[in-house]
C-alpha cells in the first residue's frame, strides 16, 4: 500500500507500508517527475596496486567524495578477497564530516600466491553504490623463493 503524506513541487516523501512485521519504508524523490535522489559519492584507493606475502600486513587509503545534495554517512566494504585475507577499515562507517579511511589488509600466512582484483565500495543512503579496484598481488614467502 503507497500513502502520499507530503506533496510539494520540489519534494515527495512517500511510505510504503508493509504488511510483514509492522515495518514501514520511506523513501524521497528529487522532484515531482520521481528522478530520484540527486546526490552521489565517489571513492578511491590509493595506492591502486599493493603486495603483501602471506602472514604480512599492509594499508592503503580510501578517499571519498560527496556531491550533490548527499551530505550524510558513508561505509566503505571490500569483495573479492580470498577467506584468508581480512581487511578492516578505520574508520568503519565514514560520518558526514569524514572524508578518508584507511584499510588494513592482513594476508594470512596459508594465502596462496596470486593477483586478486578487491572490490573497494561506498553507499550512503539514497545514494547509488560506487566502487574501485585494488589490485592485491599476494607475493611468495622468502622460503617458498628457495
Amino acid at each position: 500500500m503507497m500513502k502520499t503524506f507530503a506533496r510539494s513541487r520540489r519534494f515527495l516523501l512517500v511510505a510504503a507500508l508493509a504488511t510483514c512485521a509492522g515495518a514501514v519504508t520511506i523513501s524521497a524523490c528529487s522532484d515531482d517527475d520521481n528522478n530520484g535522489p540527486t546526490g552521489s559519492v565517489s571513492v578511491a584507493v590509493v595506492p591502486t596496486e599493493l603486495t603483501i606475502t602471506p602472514g604480512s600486513s599492509g594499508t592503503a587509503e580510501i578517499g571519498i567524495t560527496r556531491g550533490g545534495s548527499f551530505t550524510g554517512p558513508v561505509t566503505v566494504a571490500a569483495s573479492g578477497q580470498p577467506a584468508t585475507v581480512e581487511i578492516t577499515f578505520d574508520p568503519g562507517p565514514l560520518d558526514a564530516n569524514t572524508t578518508a579511511s584507511t584499510a588494513t589488509i592482513v594476508v594470512g600466512v596459508g594465502t596462496t600466491p596470486g593477483l586478486y582484483p578487491v572490490t573497494i565500495s561506498a553507499a550512503g543512503n539514497g545514494i547509488t553504490t560506487k566502487t574501485t579496484t585494488l589490485a592485491l598481488t599476494v607475493g611468495e614467502t622468502p622460503a617458498a623463493r628457495q
